[in-house]
């Protein structure tokens, strides 16, 4: 029996079922053991509640339809809205978009791994796909060690989503995730070993070579620019 590593029953809505909410704690070290269960929960298309640069987030794999809809359903989504998705290295980004302008590259070079979403020009297997908007695909190098290495361990991005009802606060401390959502998710990765700011991604888009911000955030447009 793995140590540090929780599992609360909870309450379901169908009495029958006993729903299983896994708590995978990294206190003091990153563990690969405890990496390869997070990562099991999301190659099995379940829905894991995993550390962000500064934020908790919502989270499954790209392929997951039905999580990724379970998601939308949890935070009260409207279906049209797309997803952020996170990356763990380099080389999944290849599987996403066709091509990377140069200024697209310099902001990868500057600001990545990190609290930096840059929206590309998705493949086109992917336009109907709930990662896509307007054949767009907004794309983050994670910047949080724990999750770039489930990522990793999965071999598949992740869609990930604060962990809020939508047009409402997300909720910063680990305790008040867990009593509000654990009868909802599969499994929470919970970092005791980085320091959280509570602020999310800056996002940006590179139009005719010009940077411009759609949401300021952990990155301040003056580093951007400066």
């Amino acid at each position: 029996m793995f140590d540090s590593v929780e599992h609360t029953p909870t309450e379901s809505a169908t009495p029958q079922i006993n729903f299983i909410m896994k708590q995978i704690i990294f206190k003091d070290r990153i563990e690969n053991r405890k990496i390869k269960l997070a990562a099991k929960i999301l190659i099995e298309d379940g829905i894991l509640i995993h550390p962000a640069e500064n934020l908790y987030g919502f989270g499954a794999i790209i392929s997951a339809q039905k999580s990724i809809a379970k998601i939308s359903t949890i935070k009260k989504r409207k279906s049209k809205k797309s997803y952020i998705v996170l990356i763990g290295n380099l080389s999944q980004l290849d599987l996403l978009v066709n091509k990377i302008s140069k200024v697209e590259k310099k902001l990868i070079d500057k600001f990545w791994p990190g609290a930096l979403t840059i929206i590309f020009p998705a493949k086109k297997k992917f336009w109907k796909s709930p990662i896509c908007q307007n054949k767009t695909v907004a794309i983050r190098f994670v910047g949080n060690e724990i999750t770039q290495k489930i990522i990793n361990e999965t071999r598949i991005p992740i869609i990930s989503t604060s962990v809020n009802i939508s047009q409402k606060d997300e909720f910063y401390e680990v305790n008040k995730i867990i009593k509000k959502f654990e009868n909802r998710v599969d499994g929470i990765a919970i970092d005791k070993i980085h320091k959280f700011r509570n602020l999310p991604s800056t996002i940006v888009k590179v139009v005719d070579k010009k940077i411009m911000i759609l949401r300021e955030g952990a990155i301040k447009k003056i580093k951007i620019f400066g």
